[in-house]
């Protein structure tokens, strides 16, 4: 275990760089030696090692192939860092250096301050000592007690005058004492000179804001307004310094402590020394003069522009391929649109690039079958074709990448400071973010206007992200140059098999990480970016809770979770899993399968005298190539885990909350919470002997999921077979356990399993694998592992098969506990019906109500839509079923519109944001002047049947028709939903009404939630520095009106030195600053004509003369372009690809510009309306879920579980418990006990007070209904 915890160790340093050696620290941040005898301790039930062992472990890295790669990964990186930083360094200095003549000298001055570094003056040793302002450590000693604190005692109350009587009371601060030396060891440098009572600090702080003005803020907790104490948000429990959290607080009342807080932590740091030799500098006097400046800046950027282009690159699918037919002669074949036009022919060609991507995923080549009566295959061969991996990122990820990098440049202190100096100028203070932000962007504008040769900027949507979903719109993308895309390649691309590894891209995918290789770290709501991973840096962009829209705007997450809730958070880290072997490998073949027949064997090429196309056949897989990339990239981790584990390949998920409390696994890979292929494969790590219960409930699980699967009846007794299934119809517990109870079933799934791979997978995951809400995989794992236990004697057969319970729609069951609505809670299984067999069907209600409603009026009817009878037969079938209407039933409940659900019926995984089948164009202008668009149905979407039936301009209105009438139905079937809607949102007018903020909710395990939204961000273009256009215009301004035309507008025209030399000469005046500004221009525009002259073709180059211009005359001559005078024009350039790099020299200024996304600050009131109910709900089935398994932790000493939001799992041992559990949860969540209601009940009585149910709107305020404990008593509140 010890090894995969120095594993799991040395890859998250990795990704973070901390390995990368080359890389100057700041002086801020203190080394961390990664204690990992520590970290051992901190992990519970495992063997301690002692640290001599630990240490001679970690030196032996060498002698594990995991590591050795890692290790490789992090020095060729850093060679490659060091390859580019002395151009980029290089081109951040001459910014630098030219910008003391324009307005942006001020910033640059800014930034060399903060990055400065100088060499050790010790002669022995050859490293640079990174320092900046504040890094003068007795200079910040010296301002702490002579400035800062006098001011902060100014400050306080007289009462706390007298107990801190004089400036030395607030000296929370003692000289360190030597560690004791032992005889004959080398004397250690000792780098801390001071050492800080954090204890009196803190006590000091809590008196402060105990007793000086503005102690107390204003908060509201279940819509009641009151003051809290801030001192009671300073920790008593922590001895050290304050956290983030803290501080935040603390910042909204007194700065100065915040101040006071910061100085303190900066004086107790190691002092300034050098990293290589320990030499100390405590006073900038011992500071030598000559100065480096930007090398950790230059590092950031490269780390940040190659990081997120490699480890989020995006797919551009090819537009053609390279085939070879049988003579070997290569054909490029463009693909075909078939009869489409437009947006349609566009998708049609999208879809074939798709394809190809995919089938190159799984094969280095590939054939594809000539068309009708052609006869040889052609064949395609990997290596033939255009790279489709392109290194290259959204600028705005790039930008707010390197932000969060520039963050450690510029201490916290620094902006204290700062806005302290501002406000005493009467202006406004800086936002750290929007500097840092603002910072960054000007820094990638000034590389990517240099020689470096690390990026380009380039406009585009073609292009896919590595998800697999298409851009909205074009995009600034920051791309790799080609030299340094090879190099990435060549020193971390592997061809293993038939498939390719990007080592690089392994380590730095941070939006998917993988799964822990060792028991994550405990959570804490003291500090929220504690725990989880095990390394700070990795444990910082893994915080508690994500909220990126609180930290964005506010500087704080909407959720507050409680010291209980964290708790829960944590039993759910120590869920050890490992992956079923068989299930993995049938995954294997089932995918290899669907590529090489559902995709390759459905391209065809036809050749003709004119051109030779590639199309595809109907049934042409719907799987997308950004998923097939990730279930490599799973797939990749599990070979890993059981190559170099195979004693012991289990791994466990850091988890965290989102602003509703919702838990979520912190990656996706190989999570209960992903896809049905990552749910089939997962099992519990440690096995359990089943019990009679347990094996009794992993037969009725499994019985459960043949339901409806009529591939049986193609097995040896098909008729019996469907028979004995057809008894699961009612869905009841009974009918289960009467079909598993059978000796058919087993024989049946026994006959499943002797069948070849793909002839099984016909019978149990034909159509139900591969899509959304798929579940062929998890019917396989449990089949095999069932009748694994069966043939092994059933009870007492050791086991880690999970068993999962969903709850019956339970966003309907919370709002009918929120109401006390007795049939509603009749309707979604809270309460039972007596009667009745098996669970009620919500859907089903629903289905019958638009069955009701269409027998009167239906939309399938109007002529407008031209239906003909046997297709509105057809579509009724289809529309009127428990399977379609389920979409529209969640999602409402969920708070989605009309526009979102109607979408959801035309795209291909009936998710809003999938593909559809094209777009038709709809006689109807944006605001903008330009033409609207409508989806047409995709081939696979709900409503297929209207593709070649009907005109594609009908498909949209036609859907939107029926989802109308499903939401109509929704009303009338729940009509109780609609009421706990409309009165939230009628709380959250009337609260912000009465008290100008947001509507807050306090859960029963203490956590807090607040219903707080902004406007969207606001992306917002960064202008470039004037650069070359403020450099002409400077000129210009210095020559003066008379001789402004010396310096062209135009940049592809020559400035002329010589006269304006002359002119300078022949001035009296002092015009040295003038001479120096004019040789950087005449420099410049020398570095500009060289690098063109590089890019030129050979016939090209003779026309630029060397150091002066571009004879555009001679060059207009050759190229017979003479009909205009001067540069070239742009569509001149466009007609020639020869010409392409005349673009940038004619127009450097007009690079594509990179946005950054700013903080609104306004708040949505709207948004906070129609977003309460499902946040409400989101928060309340969280809540459940974390005291059901409290409950079963604490009564059953068990940490295995299975958390999906409302879908409840463990060991089948205690689902029998696990279900008594969650009906008795429920109950406690919503005190149906209580008669005056709930939590619903509590926010109508703060929000309305005296006037509920007397005057005003609040006169028609609901009351509780009938629904008491008792009542909760379904046993199909989970199925």
């Amino acid at each position: 275990m010890e090894e995969k915890v120095r594993i799991q160790v040395q890859k998250e340093r990795t990704m973070s760089g901390l390995d990368l050696q080359n890389e100057l620290h700041s002086p801020h941040v203190e080394e961390k030696v990664l204690d990992i005898q520590g970290l051992f301790d901190d992990l519970q039930n495992w063997s301690l090692v002692s640290r001599e062992e630990v240490s001679e472990a970690m030196g032996g890295f060498e002698d594990q192939k995991e590591t050795i790669d890692i290790r490789r990964v992090s020095r060729d990186f850093q060679e490659l860092i060091e390859e580019y930083r002395p151009a980029v360094q290089l081109a951040l200095n001459e910014v630098a250096d030219s910008a003391r003549f324009l307005q942006a000298n001020q910033s640059w001055t800014e930034l060399r301050s903060w990055d400065q570094a100088f060499a050790c003056t010790n002669p022995d040793c050859d490293h640079l000592v990174s320092v900046d302002d504040l890094a003068n450590h007795k200079g910040q000693f010296y301002f702490l007690r002579r400035n800062l604190i006098p001011e902060v005692r100014g400050g306080l109350s007289e009462e706390l005058r007298k107990v801190y009587n004089h400036d030395q009371a607030l000296h929370f601060w003692s000289k360190t004492k030597a560690k004791p030396q032992k005889e004959g060891e080398k004397q250690e440098v000792n780098l801390k000179r001071y050492e800080v009572d954090w204890t009196s600090f803190r006590e000091f702080v809590k008196s402060v804001l105990e007793s000086g003005e503005g102690r107390e803020v204003e908060m509201t907790i279940q819509g009641t307004k009151h003051t809290a104490m801030v001192k009671d948000r300073i920790s008593a429990k922590h001895t050290g310094p304050l956290n983030r959290n803290e501080l935040h607080i603390l910042a909204r009342n007194n700065t100065l402590l915040v101040q006071f807080a910061l100085r303190l932590k900066t004086i107790e740091r190691k002092m300034l020394h050098c990293r290589g030799c320990q030499q100390v500098y405590w006073d900038n006097k011992t500071w030598p003069s000559e100065r480096e400046y930007f090398h950790r800046i230059s590092g950031k950027i490269i780390r940040s522009v190659i990081e997120t282009s490699v480890g989020n690159a995006v797919i551009r699918a090819p537009k053609s391929i390279q085939v070879v037919d049988a003579s070997g002669e290569k054909h490029k074949v463009a693909f075909s649109s078939g009869d489409e036009e437009g947006k349609a022919a566009r998708y049609r060609k999208q879809m074939l690039g798709e394809a190809i991507l995919t089938a190159f995923q799984d094969n280095t080549s590939f054939e594809i079958a000539g068309k009708d009566s052609q006869p040889s295959p052609y064949t395609a061969q990997r290596d033939d074709q255009k790279e489709v991996e392109l290194f290259i990122a959204l600028g705005t990820e790039v930008a707010e990448r390197l932000a969060r990098e520039l963050k450690s440049v510029k201490p916290h202190v620094a902006y204290l400071v700062d806005n302290a100096v501002l406000a005493q100028a009467g202006k406004g203070p800086v936002d750290r973010d929007d500097w840092c932000k603002t910072r960054s962007v000007q820094l990638l504008y000034a590389v990517h206007n240099s020689k470096s040769g690390l990026f380009k900027i380039e406009k585009t949507r073609a292009f896919r992200y590595t998800n697999g979903d298409a851009p909205d719109h074009s995009s600034n993308l920051l791309r790799l140059t080609n030299k340094v895309h090879k190099e990435i390649r060549k020193r971390f691309v592997l061809n293993e098999g038939d498939e390719q590894r990007n080592l690089l891209k392994e380590l730095y995918h941070r939006e998917r990480m993988q799964p822990m290789l060792c028991q994550p770290l405990d959570r804490s709501t003291e500090d929220f970016t504690v725990g989880g991973y095990c390394t700070p840096e990795i444990q910082s962009q893994h915080p508690l809770i994500s909220d990126k829209q609180g930290a964005l705007n506010a500087g704080f997450p909407r959720f507050v979770p409680s010291e209980e809730a964290t708790a829960i958070l944590n039993v759910l880290q120590k869920t050890k899993w490992t992956v079923d072997p068989a299930t993995y490998e049938v995954v294997k073949t089932i995918l290899q399968h669907e590529i090489q027949h559902n995709i390759v064997g459905k391209l065809n090429i036809q050749a003709d005298e004119d051109e030779v196309l590639i199309d595809y056949e109907d049934g042409l897989s719907s799987i997308r190539h950004g998923q097939v990339r990730e279930w490599k990239d799973t797939f990749r981790f599990i070979d890993e885990l059981f190559t170099n584990h195979p004693g012991d390949p289990t791994f466990w998920h850091p988890w965290f909350f989102d602003w509703r409390g919702r838990m979520y696994t912190s990656t996706t890979m190989l999570s209960p919470q992903n896809d049905d292929l990552c749910r089939g494969l997962l099992r519990f790590g440690d096995k359990t002997a089943l019990t009679k219960s347990g094996f009794a409930w992993m037969r009725r699980r499994c019985a459960s999921f043949f339901r409806d699967i009529e591939g049986v009846g193609s097995l040896s007794k098909g008729d019996e077979y469907l028979k004995l299934i057809a008894k699961l119809d009612d869905k009841s517990w009974s009918s289960n356990d009467e079909v598993g109870q059978d000796p058919l079933f087993e024989e049946m799934l026994e006959e499943i399993l002797a069948l070849p791979v793909i002839e099984g997978y016909k019978i149990w995951g034909a159509g139900d694998v591969f899509r959304a809400k798929a579940e062929g995989f998890q019917r396989y794992s449990l089949m095999h592992e069932y009748m694994r236990v069966v043939k092994a004697g059933g009870v007492g057969v050791e086991t880690n098969m999970p068993l999962n319970v969903d709850a019956s729609s339970s966003v309907y069951q919370h709002a009918a506990a929120l109401l006390r609505d007795l049939r509603m809670a009749q309707s979604v299984n809270v309460t039972s019906v007596k009667g009745r067999v098996g669970p009620a069907d919500v859907y089903l209600e629903v289905v019958a109500e638009l069955t009701a409603m269409w027998e009167k009026s239906c939309p399938l009817d109007d002529d407008k839509f031209g239906l003909d009878n046997e297709l509105k037969t057809a579509l009724k079938k289809v529309l009127l079923s428990r399977k379609v209407a389920k979409k529209p039933v969640m999602t409402h409940g969920y708070g989605a519109g009309p526009g979102s659900i109607t979408r959801s019926f035309l795209t291909h995984n009936q998710d809003p944001d999938g593909d559809v089948g094209g777009w038709v164009e709809i006689d109807k202008k944006r605001d903008d002047g330009k033409m609207s668009y409508q989806p047409v149905a995709h081939p696979e979407s709900t409503l297929k049947l209207l593709q070649n039936r009907v005109a594609n301009e009908v498909h949209h209105p036609l859907a939107s028709a029926v989802v109308s009438d499903y939401i109509k139905a929704i009303k009338t079937v729940l009509p109780s939903f609609n009421e706990v809607t409309n009165w939230l949102r009628k709380m959250v007018r009337k609260h912000e009404e009465t008290y100008g903020e947001p509507l807050r909710w306090t859960l029963r395990d203490g956590s807090e939630v607040l219903n707080q939204y902004w406007h969207d961000a606001k992306t917002e273009s960064v202008s470039p520095w004037a650069g070359l256009r403020g450099h002409r215009d400077q000129l210009r301004s210095i020559l003066g009106n008379e001789h402004e035309s010396l310096v062209p507008v135009s940049f592809g025209e020559a400035i002329d030195f010589n006269t304006i030399m002359t002119l300078l000469s022949s001035n009296e005046e002092d015009l040295s600053e003038e001479q120096a500004f004019i040789d950087y221009v005449k420099e410049s525009e020398i570095s500009r004509l060289d690098a063109l002259t590089e890019t030129l073709d050979e016939t090209l180059k003779p026309f630029v003369i060397e150091g002066v211009r571009v004879d555009w005359e001679e060059l207009r001559a050759e190229l017979k372009l003479t009909t205009e005078k001067g540069p070239l024009t742009l569509d001149e350039i466009r007609s020639n690809e020869a010409l392409k790099p005349f673009t940038s020299y004619i127009t450097p200024h007009e690079q594509g510009q990179i946005s950054v996304r700013r903080k609104s600050g306004q708040r949505s009131i709207e948004n906070e309306r129609t977003g309460i109910a499902p946040n409400l709900v989101h928060s309340l089935d969280a809540l459940h879920m974390r005291m059901v398994v409290q409950g079963l932790a604490n009564s059953l000493k068990i940490t295995d579980f299975w958390s999906v939001h409302d879908s409840f799992g463990c060991h089948p041992n205690h689902i029998e418990e696990l279900t008594i559990n969650i009906r008795g949860k429920f109950v406690q969540l919503h005190e149906i006990e209580n008669a005056s209601g709930g939590l619903f009940f509590d926010l109508l009585n703060a929000t309305y007070g005296d006037d509920l149910y007397k005057t005003g709107p609040a006169k028609k305020a609901p009351k509780p209904g009938e629904l008491g404990a008792k009542d909760v008593d379904s046993d199909y509140m989970v199925n």
